[in-house]
């Protein structure tokens, strides 16, 4: 069942309430007050403010009314029924102030010289008589700007809303897309050491079962601790040196303090995993080297490898694994990192910055 959502003249913001508070009893409090104490301007006392001040009491309930039913026809641009309950309005708020004169010439706790105001005013028989035209149209003009202000508002914070949803969502996507794309390379690593019948086969899974496990439990997580994410690329690596020619070749460090720091889930795998992808096959000189470096509020990820004849820039530009890491750089750190790529004598690069601060 759909929660039920609250009448609109029940429904008020603070904003709102302190609009109404402010223009309609504060400022011509203060204004009433001013004239008190200056009586050659415009002869006042303490039963002309009173009765002035009675009389914003009772008007600023018509203004709330239209405020709350009237102001969203005119957003809407339903003009016709707008300008027809206005005109409509504008003859009952007449009557509504001869209620008020009424109600205040009976009102028998009130000053005498308050209740002959109210009297007075109900000897007025004009029309339109008990009402200022220009203060009834200064009124109707800032409630309807505090309308068009909460509308535009409304507006900015919905669209706000919908961009951080669409963030979500995007990351999301792309966690979803980089999961199976790291696993298929995993799972030939250890299709590989079956096919061989090695000894090493049974320790691969269990390791391959700490990554999944990680995986599983993190990835979920809108940002994960370096040290994390560090033993997480140690395990993966250790993975990928079992089937190379020359293991020692195959080297990872971490430098720096990284206590404290946090980064998005797997955002360095896709650049660890292209290395190997180029790097491993290339003959018996072939290497790999990844480099974590964290100093001076600046995250470094530094990879290096080896390559053939030369290396397939496809990966790095708009394959599936890097392109989904440089969209989340985008996304997540906008102005705070830089990517650069170089290849030279059959040695191919990457390097990741990104200005990072701990939590």
């Amino acid at each position: 069942m759909e929660p039920k959502t609250r009448h609109p003249l029940l429904n008020w913001t603070r904003t709102e309430l302190w609009f109404f508070f402010i223009f309609f009893f504060l400022f011509h409090f203060v204004q009433d007050i001013q004239y008190l104490n200056h009586p050659d301007i415009f002869p006042q006392n303490r039963n002309t403010v009173l009765y002035s001040f009675i009389g914003d009491l009772y008007t600023v309930i018509p203004y709330a009314l239209y405020y709350k039913l009237l102001t969203p026809l005119l957003l809407r641009k339903k003009i016709v029924r707008f300008t027809l309950l206005l005109i409509l309005g504008i003859f009952a708020f007449d009557w509504y102030n001869r209620l008020m004169d009424w109600c205040v010439a009976n009102a028998s706790f009130l000053p005498d010289q308050v209740r002959g105001f109210g009297a007075r005013g109900l000897k007025d028989l004009r029309i339109f008589g008990r009402q200022s035209v220009l203060l009834t149209l200064q009124r109707l003009l800032c409630v309807t700007a505090l309308a068009y202000w909460k509308q535009s508002r409304d507006q900015q914070d919905h669209l706000n809303y919908l961009r951080q949803e669409q963030l979500r969502l995007q990351l999301d996507n792309l966690k979803a897309q980089l999961q199976p794309h790291f696993f298929f390379n995993t799972l030939n690593n250890i299709y590989s050491l079956a096919v061989k019948n090695s000894a090493a086969t049974a320790g691969t899974i269990a390791q391959l079962s700490d990554l999944m496990r990680y995986v599983l439990n993190h990835t979920s997580d809108k940002l994960v601790s370096l040290k994390g994410e560090t033993g997480f690329l140690g395990n993966y690596i250790a993975l990928e040196r079992i089937r190379h020619r020359d293991p020692e070749q195959v080297r990872f460090h971490v430098q720096g303090n990284t206590e404290g720091l946090m980064i998005p889930p797997l955002l360095f795998l896709p650049f660890v995993e292209n290395a190997f992808k180029h790097g491993l096959e290339t003959g018996t000189d072939s290497f790999a080297e990844i480099l974590v470096i964290y100093a001076d509020g600046q995250l470094t990820l530094h990879v290096k490898n080896s390559y053939g004849s030369s290396p397939d820039l496809t990966g790095y530009k708009g394959g599936l694994g890097i392109s989904n890491a440089r969209q989340r750089l985008e996304l997540i750190y906008p102005a705070q990192h830089e990517i650069s790529i170089s290849d030279s004598n059959g040695i191919f690069s990457v390097t990741l910055n990104i200005q990072l601060r701990p939590e």
